[in-house]
């Protein structure tokens, strides 16, 4: 039998997955507050594209969201800061 590359990909992914399948439905019992919103860029070693976009319309435009950006530079973290904007280390 010849098995498909997709098929031997989706059996790997599979049994990488299960241990984690617990603490996804252990994760639906914490409260969340649909008014805090979390961006990130590059593993948290960029302020660019897409989710800075987003990021800065948010700011600007819908004042009952509180929009967080994720880091781990420094930098960046300053420069946001500097601006007035919610950042956090990683």
């Amino acid at each position: 039998m010849i098995l498909d590359k997709r098929f031997i990909i989706r059996f790997i992914s599979y049994f990488l997955l299960i241990p984690f399948l617990p603490l996804w439905h252990l994760q639906k019992l914490i409260r969340r507050n649909p008014n805090i919103w979390v961006f990130g860029s590059w593993f948290g070693h960029s302020y660019s594209d897409n989710s800075r976009a987003l990021f800065n319309y948010v700011n600007s435009n819908h004042k009952e969201i509180t929009a967080i950006w994720i880091t781990r530079n420094l930098f960046i973290k300053k420069y946001l800061q500097n601006l007035g904007l919610h950042c956090h280390l990683t």
